[in-house]
């Protein structure tokens, strides 16, 4: 599939939507990605091109902060081939003001099931150990 090009604030990179194995390397080694729950579509681009509002703002996404439908994250290539998940900036803005709406905001967004999103890039593993590490 075609990757989608988005201008946004003077910059205008590639955006793949449901990447394949074989689309992923030709993004990078190290990739942000927005993956929606509702549409199950993944977007993924090159780490350094821009950040998840400029992906929101340019495919007009309806992604806002508080929404429990979209997962943020980067993730990098494993000696293997895959990607995997190593972080995500959005999720770990909460470590340390775990209370009330967050606390409850950051359990229902987990406690989705993203097991779909491992068919692109791994993430199972790392919102797992996420979780325990919060203790959600």
């Amino acid at each position: 599939m075609q990757p989608t090009v988005v201008s946004v604030n003077g910059r205008t990179f590639k955006v793949w939507t449901n990447p394949s194995c074989s689309e992923l390397p030709q993004i990078g080694p190290l990739v942000r990605f927005t993956a929606d729950n509702k549409t199950k579509n993944i977007y993924v681009w090159e780490f350094n091109s821009g950040h998840h509002g400029d992906v929101s703002i340019g495919l007009k996404l309806e992604d806002p902060y508080n929404s429990l439908n979209f997962l943020r994250g980067h993730a990098a290539k494993k000696d293997d081939g895959t990607y995997e998940m190593v972080g995500s900036d959005f999720l770990e803005s909460f470590v340390g003001r775990l209370a009330g709406k967050e606390k409850v905001f950051l359990s229902n967004l987990l406690s989705q099931s993203w097991d779909w999103v491992d068919s692109y890039i791994l993430v199972t593993v790392w919102l797992h150990s996420f979780r325990e590490r919060l203790s959600l």
